[in-house]
């Protein structure tokens, strides 16, 4: 029978319901995707008209970098599910990525990523294995602070906007306090629990170890935070958005920031939102800067997206045969 994780962790149960589980989230964000696809589908066409063969080879370079994009995430987890005694080869991360990826599509918060993880995750071990995860995320968020941020002042103290600029440093102070020391409050969390609510002694179990896990997977997320960055650059210069690689930067750090902070349904929404105040009294036109963050889109949310669906629809199709 095909377990669903998300209700193990509320209930040691596996009702009959969930063998189909895989085969609802495979049509939802199936059709999602192709939906917002086809109706961006002209917009992307004449994007892709457009481009002069120098510029096609940059966004070859650009989809070159997606599955690298995605291999340093897959690595994340695999390497953490490794430090704590989980049973995961790198392939299967990968593959289990891409379907987190694809539920999350459809699905608020980080509740997608983490179905779509389960099945690396032991029964039993639910929890544990969603603080696991949780330290894969939150790693990816603070590099996205880290480095947003000072890109992001640079640009500030560039314009004198220097209230802005303490209140920054103020923000990224207090999230890099709260990492630095996130085992320590760990602990000191688990003890106030003193044996009561154990599924969250379990889900701060892995921010209680001591060791250096948390600093490479931080490293691991730099690079990342890296690799993505440097897509939505070339996507930029593609498009002909002409600015200085600072405030270029600084808008793409704000996206980033924003949808880190705001996610919303289907990936969209926050990264539009702060690509159109930081480039609006730029000289470049706001319909090439949201062009690019689509096609940023496309290219690291859409495809890799479908591919976590198929592989979803095939991980339905085996499991029942084995049950036949």
């Amino acid at each position: 029978m095909q377990v669903n994780h998300l209700a193990s962790l509320l209930k040691e149960s596996k009702p009959k319901f969930f063998r189909y589980w895989k085969l609802i989230s495979f049509f939802v964000p199936f059709i999602v995707i192709l939906e917002i696809g086809r109706r961006n589908s002209m917009a992307l066409e004449v994007m892709w008209n457009g481009l002069a063969l120098h510029h096609e080879v940059l966004i070859i370079w650009v989809i070159l970098l997606m599955p690298l994009n995605w291999g340093l995430e897959a690595y994340k987890w695999y390497y953490l599910m490794k430090h704590f005694g989980f049973s995961l080869s790198y392939l299967s991360s990968y593959k289990t990525t891409l379907t987190g990826l694809a539920y999350s599509l459809v699905l608020p918060g980080g509740i997608g990523e983490y179905m779509g993880r389960a099945e690396a995750i032991p029964d039993g071990s639910g929890w544990r294995g969603a603080g696991v995860l949780s330290i894969a995320r939150i790693a990816q968020l603070y590099a996205t602070v880290l480095f947003g941020g000072l890109t992001l002042g640079l640009f500030l103290l560039h314009k004198q906007y220097y209230w802005l600029l303490t209140g920054l440093i103020i923000f990224v102070s207090v999230c890099w306090f709260f990492f630095i020391y996130s085992t320590r409050i760990a602990i000191w969390l688990t003890q106030k629990l003193n044996g009561s609510y154990t599924f969250l002694t379990e889900l701060l179990y892995p921010w209680t170890q001591h060791g250096m896990e948390k600093p490479i997977v931080f490293l691991v997320s730099a690079v990342r935070y890296a690799v993505f960055t440097l897509q939505f650059y070339l996507i930029l210069l593609v498009l002909g958005v002409e600015e200085s690689t600072i405030d270029l930067l600084s808008g793409i750090s704000s996206a980033f920031m924003l949808k880190s902070f705001f996610p919303s349904f289907l990936d969209l929404g926050p990264r539009e939102l702060a690509v159109t105040l930081f480039f609006k009294d730029l000289h470049s036109s706001l319909a090439q800067v949201l062009a690019a963050s689509l096609l940023l889109w496309f290219i690291n949310v859409m495809i890799p997206g479908i591919v976590g669906s198929l592989l979803t629809l095939r991980n339905f199709i085996l499991n029942n045969r084995r049950l036949s």
